[in-house]
């Protein structure tokens, strides 16, 4: 099917590429840059310059005639786009072919000869002096400066005033902003970035940004997803990326969009110009470039019907109006599945008569309040149960059971809540409680509440109790508190103190004393069990204590204990330098690598990042020899044993244990339950079995659409 939609694509072009007259006019000189004077709500428009008149252009390039392309990273399948249609490339080859050096990279590489054609944001206010003025651009698409919290922040919008008050560091506190009293973590990027570029010319306007500390400036487009994301800045963090890249490229459940003076960021307001930060990305050559060269013929074809259709076609926002670059009816590849339950269903009605049940990604939308959503259910044999309606869905296991957490974001007079409902893997039960908290420790991407007694967090409104795996409340929701049992007991605070009860509530260890920093900064620490032990605090030192309450200080333990337990059962620890150990049953060896997961057979994972060329991956045993290396992109263990790979253009595919490719890199976002894979590729959701063929496949209708 893809190669049939290739063809008609390669076919369309034929007829249509010779005629560009349709294309925007192009402009010389410097583009609209980060200037605090410009207007933010829209580019100014490109100034005219003669061109020769539009050149017929093949319908294909033999890939020695295809130019040089570079750009920012958000552009990166836009890139890969170019080289299917036009080169005749499968998505692998295109993906192998397409290694973006950055926004203000990109500018300097083609005003130096370095590249030929650029798709491309547009660059700070000193790169675009230093680099244009000898170049020509023109906008090809928009896209738009958006801010992310994390998703459990009860904050939903801010006003730009608002914004401007947390980075100039007027506002420090989410109370501040109509959050809660909660200390804010304002992230920044670097200050060459294209992001950053946005920022001062929409948000900041020639107000100066307070200074971050080093910490707080993140160098790359996935790192201030992750940051934001994590569990450890929950409801303090927050930063600022495109809207393509953190919607398209590295979506992440953890994170919420925050809409900007009451206008929440989608392909449709950013179209529309009615969410306030919107802004084009250019097409640019150099003036030189000569009329029938491959990249002044890819440069005008951009701007015309067929370039648009193909932005439109990868999940962008089109400079052409949409009805103008919409795909063709021929074009679409048509939804796969069936309703099990007539009409929108918004929650997983239990029966005993689905089979296994798995989670899709289908994008859709809450017909209600238009809030964007990614997973739904269905059957294996591809029979929808559920709308798209759970932004957040995971595989809780415990021992040789496993147990699926559904959780949805619920507004209410005090902001907002996660519904968190559990469910049988057949989904022949279920049962929804106001709020849980498990302790999110991954074992080869299963989540484990508990690797002792299995028990899971949960609150009815009223207070916090527990659940176990079928279910069954086994602890009354009477608590103040999250009742996190391991190694069967859960931590139960009280003012400055905690102390430890068992599954009777019964109190069985301590008080014992949270530190005054602790305390003073809000910020409650962990001291759960696991594995036998617990940190504990005691006269200004960090110990642990037992399970029978007995504590031990050492000098190496000064600090919390560190150290993360891998799924083959070896505990990864960091020495120094980049230097790691693994240790096991009174074992210690040293990691040739860094260990990022442990796989069977006692071998690991490991990733190594090169300047300039990207991230390689590979694996070693524990003897140190090398099994594999220098694979391009990024692999973690999935429960099965199998490999996720992540390419270095942000695609997804899979491996099986002995290290063969089951399915290319080809997938915006995949996550594997049992033999299928939940997964997203372009503007289609779904889920597909292990040879990437489709089970259940549906149009995405939300934010990253329009």
């Amino acid at each position: 099917m893809r190669k049939t939609l290739s063809l008609l694509l390669m076919a369309l072009v034929l007829m249509n590429l010779a005629a560009c007259g349709q294309s925007a006019e192009p402009s010389t000189g410097a583009p609209p840059t980060a200037s605090p004077s410009a207007e933010p709500a829209s580019s100014p428009p490109p100034t005219p310059s003669p061109t020769p008149p539009p050149t017929p252009i093949p319908a294909m390039f033999t890939e020695a005639e295809f130019p040089r392309i570079d750009g920012s990273t958000a552009n990166i399948p836009l890139g890969q786009a170019l080289y299917r249609a036009l080169a005749g490339k499968t998505a692998q080859e295109a993906e192998e072919l397409v290694a973006f050096s950055g926004t203000p990279n990109a500018w300097y590489n083609l005003m130096r000869g370095n590249t030929d054609l650029l798709l491309v944001y547009e660059p700070d206010e000193y790169t675009a002096s230093q680099t244009l003025g000898s170049l020509e651009y023109a906008p090809i698409g928009r896209d738009a400066l958006v801010f992310l919290v994390n998703a459990k922040n009860t904050v939903s919008s801010l006003t730009t005033e608002q914004l401007q008050s947390i980075y100039t560091g007027e506002a420090k506190n989410w109370a501040d902003v109509g959050g809660g009293d909660t200390e804010i973590v304002a992230y920044q990027r670097d200050p060459t970035s294209g992001s950053q570029a946005l920022m001062e010319k929409h948000v900041m306007q020639g107000l100066e940004m307070a200074d971050a500390a080093s910490e707080l400036t993140i160098q790359s487009m996935m790192g201030l997803v992750e940051v934001v994301a994590d569990y450890q800045n929950t409801q303090s963090a927050i930063g600022y990326n495109v809207f393509y890249y953190v919607s398209q490229m590295k979506p992440d459940p953890s994170i919420k969009l925050l809409g900007v003076d009451g206008v929440t960021p989608s392909n449709g307001t950013i179209r529309s110009g009615d969410y306030p930060f919107v802004n084009d990305f250019y097409v640019a050559i150099r003036q030189a470039e000569r009329a029938n060269s491959p990249a002044r013929k890819i440069y005008e074809w951009l701007q015309g019907a067929d370039g648009q259709r193909l932005v439109h076609e990868n999940g962008y926002v089109s400079v052409m109006p949409a009805e103008s670059a919409q795909t063709p009816p021929q074009f679409e590849l048509g939804e796969i599945g069936e309703r099990y339950y007539p009409g929108f269903m918004d929650k997983l009605l239990p029966r005993g008569d689905y089979g296994p049940i798995y989670p899709y990604n289908g994008g859709g939308a809450d017909p209600g309040t238009g809030e964007p959503f990614n997973y739904g259910f269905c059957t294996l044999d591809g029979k929808i149960i559920t709308d798209a309606v759970f932004p957040f869905v995971r595989v809780l296991t415990h021992e040789d059971k496993s147990i699926y957490l559904l959780q949805k974001l619920l507004a209410d007079g005090e902001g907002t809540r996660m519904e968190s409902t559990f469910a049988a893997m057949d989904g022949s039960w279920a049962v929804t409680y106001w709020d849980c908290e498990i302790k999110y420790t991954e074992y080869g991407g299963r989540f484990v509440p508990d690797p002792v007694s299995g028990f899971i967090s949960v609150n009815d409104g009223n207070g916090w109790g527990a659940i176990d795996f079928d279910g069954r409340q086994v602890y009354p929701c009477t608590a103040a508190h999250p009742m996190r049992f391991n190694d069967g007991m859960a931590v139960v605070f009280d003012g400055g103190m905690y102390h430890y009860v068992d599954f009777s509530g019964r109190r069985v260890l301590g008080p014992y004393e949270i530190p005054e920093e602790y305390i003073q900064s809000g910020y409650t620490p962990r001291f759960d069990f696991s594995n036998g032990y617990a940190p504990s605090y005691k006269e200004a030192l960090w110990g642990v204590i037992d399970t029978q309450g007995q504590w031990d200080y050492s000098e190496s333990l000064a600090e919390r204990p560190e150290g993360s337990l891998l799924a083959n059962g070896w505990r990864r620890i960091y020495v120094e330098s980049g230097q790691f150990t693994l240790t096991k049953d009174g074992v210690t060896v040293n990691a040739p690598y860094e260990p990022t997961a442990g796989l069977p057979g006692d071998r690991f994972l490991f990733r190594d990042y090169k300047e300039r060329v990207g991230s390689f991956w590979g694996v070693f045993d524990i003897s140190g020899e090398i099994i594999l290396k220098d694979q391009p992109g990024y692999a973690y263990a999935l429960p099965s044993g199998r490999l996720g790979v992540e390419s270095n253009a942000y695609l997804y595919g899979v491996w099986d244990s002995e290290f063969n490719e089951l399915i290319p890199p080809r997938f915006g976002t995949i996550w594997e339950i049992g033999d299928c894979f939940a997964v997203r590729e372009g503007r289609y959701g779904g889920l597909v079995d292990l040879r990437g063929e489709w089970i259940v496949k549906r149009l995405i209708l939300d934010s990253m659409a329009d």
